[in-house]
């Protein structure tokens, strides 16, 4: 089931979405919601939808631009710094709201969450974020320590307001934000969840699961 948050740039298309389309249907089957695999899913099937299965998955990058994309155009230094920031908060924002889901399904699924967490850590392309989100939930749930030393994780409302900054300068350059808005409606419902404050730590995403 982790396979969707963990593989590796390389592979086809086709592969890819088969396994995004095995996580989907089986989250149907058991009435849990999946929603940063369901976008992942459906951007995948824009990329297959123009012809591009049997290519590698790195050439999604064409929803985005028709130009290389090993020959960035100059950007200024202050620009340069500010778009960092954001890509940042785009990635950090992402992997953790990923990290809850996969937790949340696999907690659903009856398995061992502190099975999973250390098969994750372990394998190729684990995140900082899993590791630091997991160990939260993990713990929380009342499935024992599962160690580590990684930093805490943000709020609820410092990762709305970094990933709101990334959406709207996506939605400004009409740019798709598949898992970006996504993971934002998420951090959004959470928020709501816990009635709208905002101060508890990400991990408390996994409310919106019914966890």
């Amino acid at each position: 089931m982790f396979v969707f948050f963990v593989v590796g740039l390389g592979r086809r298309f086709r592969r890819l979405t088969r396994l995004q389309g095995i996580i989907t249907s089986q989250a149907r089957l058991h009435g849990f919601p999946v929603p940063l695999v369901a976008a992942s899913e459906q951007a995948f099937l824009t990329g297959l939808s123009l012809g591009w299965g049997a290519h590698d998955d790195a050439g999604m990058v064409r929803l985005y631009t028709s130009a290389p994309v090993s020959t960035p155009p100059p950007i200024p230094a202050p620009d340069a710094k500010a778009a960092t920031a954001l890509v940042k908060a785009f990635l950090v924002a992402i992997h953790a709201v990923a990290a809850v889901e996969a937790l949340a399904f696999t907690r659903a699924l009856g398995i061992s969450l502190q099975q999973f967490y250390r098969l994750a850590n372990d394998a190729a392309g684990g995140s900082a974020q899993f590791r630091s989100v997991g160990r939260e939930i993990v713990e929380a749930l009342g499935e024992g320590k599962v160690g580590g030393d990684g930093a805490g994780t943000a709020t609820l409302d410092e990762t709305i307001k970094h990933l709101g900054a990334v959406v709207d300068d996506m939605q400004r350059l009409k740019m798709p934000a598949y898992l970006a808005s996504t993971a934002l409606q998420v951090l959004m419902l959470a928020r709501r969840a816990k009635g709208g404050s905002g101060e508890s730590k990400i991990s408390g995403v996994i409310a919106v699961y019914g966890l």
